[in-house]
């Protein structure tokens, strides 16, 4: 079988954070001296890059010269999620690039996370307002913007392009399938909420955090609902609810890491062959 090479197209969806090991992090007064308009961040977690950019205390925070990228394996990995009984034998079928050249996509911006969804059995008078906020407001995260395009290249090695695609199809399919379970959880949330209104007493939170809810609930369903279109999962901080294919029969408590500007999981991405 000839060896046949696919060109791939890729839109972000929401926010997706690819970060190496925690300990590339960069620390203020360390690795870079400061950001502009902004003393309060301490900590930045770098997206990938082909650059050294750790002890440069003398220089402050800066994109410019900075060359970011996807690696193949990240990329790769994402597409091909599940088929795992088969996933040495396709690996080494399958050749991917890195990404690069995502400079002008790239943003720092803060982590968001929903607080209290989850009520424990406590007094009354301990009871907190859910709300959807800076999580470590110490700490920013260079992240690749919603709705970036970027292209890639994949080279198929003794597999059809008709395999292939059969198995971006799977991987889409069993994102969608995490959708439903992401949007039942969102609902059951909801639905709990309800129970807490006097408690709330009021609280314009407590109804700014139903409506992100709702919202996020409305946004994941017309994205499940997509019938031409492949998505998949890339990155860090989606949740539980994005990260596995079967709920365990024990109580699951997801970690609702949101991207605000979209209402929608951080990491979703859409793929058109």
């Amino acid at each position: 079988m000839d060896n046949i090479e696919i060109k791939l197209k890729f839109k972000t969806i929401s926010s997706v954070i690819l970060s190496p090991r925690v300990e590339k992090a960069l620390y203020k007064g360390i690795d870079f001296k400061s950001i502009k308009n902004d003393d309060k961040t301490k900590m930045i977690y770098p997206f990938y890059s082909y650059c050294d950019r750790e002890l440069d205390a003398d220089k402050d925070y800066s994109k410019d010269d900075i060359d970011y990228y996807i690696p193949a394996s990240s990329l790769k990995g994402a597409l091909l999620c599940e088929n795992k009984t088969e996933e040495k034998s396709i690996r080494s079928k399958i050749l991917v690039k890195d990404i690069n050249r995502l400079k002008d996509n790239i943003k720092l911006d803060n982590l968001y996370k929903f607080q209290y969804l989850y009520k424990e059995d406590k007094k009354v008078e301990e009871y907190k307002v859910p709300k959807l906020e800076v999580f470590f407001p110490n700490i920013k995260i260079e992240m690749l913007k919603n709705g970036a395009e970027f292209n890639g290249e994949i080279l198929l090695k003794g597999i059809s392009k008709e395999d292939f695609i059969k198995k971006v199809k799977a991987t889409s399919d069993s994102t969608k399938k995490k959708l439903e379970q992401y949007i039942a959880e969102v609902q059951k949330r909801l639905s709990e909420m309800s129970q807490w209104e006097q408690l709330a007493q009021g609280s314009k939170k407590f109804e700014t955090t139903k409506s992100n809810l709702k919202a996020i609930k409305d946004n994941l369903k017309l994205i499940e609902n997509e019938e031409n279109k492949y998505i998949f999962f890339l990155g860090g901080y989606k949740g539980v609810l994005g990260s596995i294919s079967e709920l365990p029969k024990e109580e699951l408590r997801n970690g609702f890491y949101i991207d605000k500007e979209v209402n929608l999981p951080y990491g979703l991405v859409e793929v058109e062959l």
